[in-house]
């Protein structure tokens, strides 16, 4: 009988995970945050034919599809169904760890930290999209090196149809547009030979911005602002009004700006009470046009162009101290994860900056890991005020398939390696 040495790393990987899950189910239920009724509330807007102003739409129906066969038990059977949809992922991130890293011990150390990184035991609990977005990254991610190795047809629609949920489920994979643009710039001059893949990325760019561009088209129809929600926007006035830069003169709405000098007076003219700032935005987003309130949103950001670029540079510090208000210390650096990631990242900009100066062909995978990685990370802390933590979530499989690279490919440990397919069978039992 043969043997495949394979299978116990994946059903131990999957038995371990279902464990996990099953613990966290047990232990947490459903866990929900004020973001979450808003999710629950869109399904309706969308199913009358509408286009919500909070959400982009896939959450929303999924959450309405779960809805519809549980009924009352939906927020139960939603983060069961995740917990299985993440737990049916990980064969796919360990199967292509095995194909960069041709280690087993690695690829199940990798898949490992997978579990930890995410914080399954929260994450999945949630109705939220960070479950679903980081499984539809691992499935992305898999489609996409296959789509680089033996590009094809099926593959191709493959990862196009995931990258078009990915950025229906989540606005701040916008990046996915420049990403696969440069990707196809990667494989076009590649010594490898990659045209077919090249040529398959650039039409996963065209389609990705024809639909981006119908969705904002659509969103300006119906709110008068180029967006894919007023998320960014109710994020945008929240940072300046924290930081007392809100600038009203160019308003034609008088009524919004008495409000908005009203709240001043109320909460403070640089209001630091998170609360009270998102009541105030949440109140004004609920009377006003959201266009009134963009317009001020964006003539407060050209106002105070230096200083809303240092306000995203400082993001850096606060994410890297979770919020503490002491100066970085040793052990808040060690404890907080996104140090890591700051890593991670300066090591890859070292080593293909090396790699630029020494002439030398870079790694494909790996600018594409950093492609990926750093539009993520840009997307996260420009876009957004705080909660990094939460948004970076999505992106650690690719963080940590980036970390493998670095450590693989510049490090070179000794590590097992996988052995040839000819041989993987292995010895017969007796």
């Amino acid at each position: 009988m043969k043997f495949n040495t394979r299978k116990p790393y994946i059903f131990l990987l999957v038995a371990v995970s279902a464990l996990v899950s099953a613990l966290s189910i047990i232990k947490y239920g459903v866990l929900t945050t004020s973001d979450t009724e808003s999710y629950i509330n869109a399904f309706d807007v969308y199913m009358s034919g509408g286009i919500d102003k909070f959400r982009t739409p896939i959450y929303p129906i999924f959450l309405g599809i779960m809805k519809g066969i549980f009924g009352s038990h939906f927020p139960l059977a939603t983060i069961i169904v995740q917990h299985i949809i993440f737990i049916a992922t990980l064969p796919f991130f360990f199967s292509l760890t095995e194909k960069l890293f041709k280690s087993l011990p690695f690829s199940m150390i990798l898949s490992v930290l997978l579990l930890l990184a995410i914080e399954i035991a929260n994450w999945n609990n949630f109705l939220m999209t960070e479950s679903l977005s980081t499984s539809l990254t691992i499935l992305l991610l898999f489609s996409l090196y296959n789509l680089v190795k033996k590009p094809s047809v099926p593959t191709f629609l493959t990862c196009l149809l995931l990258s078009v949920l990915i950025l229906l489920i989540r606005p701040a994979f916008i990046y996915l547009i420049p990403a696969f643009c440069i990707f196809f710039v990667i494989l076009l001059f590649s010594k490898k030979h990659r045209k077919a893949s090249a040529y398959y990325c650039m039409a996963i760019t065209a389609a990705l911005t024809i639909v981006a561009s119908a969705y904002v088209i659509v969103f300006h129809n119906v709110f008068g602002v180029y967006a894919f929600s007023n998320v960014s926007i109710v994020n945008k006035y929240y940072t300046l009004r924290q930081n007392g830069l809100i600038d009203t003169s160019e308003s034609s709405n008088s009524a919004l700006v008495a409000d908005i000098e009203n709240f001043k007076k109320i909460n403070g003219e640089t209001n630091r009470f998170i609360r009270r700032t998102y009541h105030e935005i949440q109140t004004l987003d609920s009377i006003y046009p959201l266009y009134d309130i963009d317009k001020i949103v964006t003539s407060s950001i050209s106002h105070n162009k230096g200083k809303c670029a240092s306000l995203v540079l400082g993001r850096f510090r606060m994410a890297m101290t979770d919020y503490d208000t002491v100066p970085v210390s040793f052990y808040s650096l060690v404890k907080n994860k996104i140090t890591y990631i700051y890593l991670v990242l300066l090591f890859a900009t070292i080593i293909i900056a090396w790699g630029f100066i020494r002439r030398r062909e870079p790694n494909q995978w790996l600018l594409m890991l950093y492609v990926l990685a750093m539009g993520h990370f840009a997307t996260t802390f420009i876009g957004a005020q705080g909660d990094w933590h939460r948004l970076l979530e999505p992106a650690m499989p690719i963080f940590l398939l980036l970390a493998g690279e670095i450590f693989i490919r510049h490090i070179k440990p000794r590590l097992p390696r996988v052995p040839s397919r000819n041989k993987q069978a292995g010895a017969s039992t007796r």
